[in-house]
């Protein structure tokens, strides 16, 4: 969903020989994921304030890894 807004979810055999499939839009993904994004907000906030409190200066911040290319992860770093 990284390029997308919409995604089919396909998944086989997920119970009893049920096979699951659904389409999925990018704002009811971020809202199934609201909880975890907050403890990514907190974490980096923390961070950042540790780091000015330190005085030390971020010049560039590489992400890398799959949920990286989340639009809403990259908006939040």
């Amino acid at each position: 969903m990284s390029a997308n807004h919409e995604a089919g979810i396909n998944l086989e055999y997920l119970m009893e020989e049920e096979d699951l499939n659904a389409n999925i839009n990018r704002d009811e993904f971020e809202g199934l994921i609201t909880e975890p994004l907050q403890r990514v907000r907190a974490v980096l906030t923390e961070l950042k304030k540790s780091l000015d409190e330190k005085k030390i200066s971020i010049n560039s911040v590489e992400i890398v890894g799959g949920t990286c290319r989340i639009p809403i992860i990259q908006s939040i770093i």
